[in-house]
């Protein structure tokens, strides 16, 4: 199964008044579409560039309940993409957004270093040195 995510997936995750002023460059009060669509897209290849090379297939194979942890990933990088790249940044917001980005960091190398496992479909080949994840 294919991981999809969702202007509405996001919304879930964020509020949908926060993505709406985090998508809107040109203070309409509009909700930016397709900085949304841009964000979900780099959100799912942040997370499938950081796992390639590592324990699990990609794309990921498994059930809605097996990726639901790798759907949050791609929903906090695509968050944390939306929000930064906006310009115009609120400490607090700032401080929490970029915590969400590097526990998900710290997450994936929980994967990465057997501390945690996901029931996505194993990688066939494993790399034989070891990967340093920043």
């Amino acid at each position: 199964m294919a991981i999809a995510i969702t202007q509405a997936d996001l919304e879930k995750r964020f509020g949908v008044s926060n993505v709406k002023v985090w998508s809107d460059l040109e203070n309409t009060g509009t909700v930016d579409t397709d900085r949304i669509e841009e964000a979900l897209a780099i959100g799912k290849a942040k997370v499938r560039n950081k796992f390639r090379l590592g324990p699990y297939s990609v794309p990921f194979e498994g059930t809605e309940d097996d990726l639901r942890p790798v759907k949050d990933l791609m929903l906090v990088y695509a968050g944390a993409w939306l929000y930064f790249s906006r310009g115009l940044q609120d400490t607090s917001v700032n401080e929490r957004m970029q915590d969400l980005a590097d526990r998900a960091d710290a997450e994936i190398s929980e994967y990465f270093g057997g501390r945690a496992r996901l029931g996505a479909t194993r990688a066939e080949t494993m790399p034989t040195a070891p990967i340093v994840i920043q």
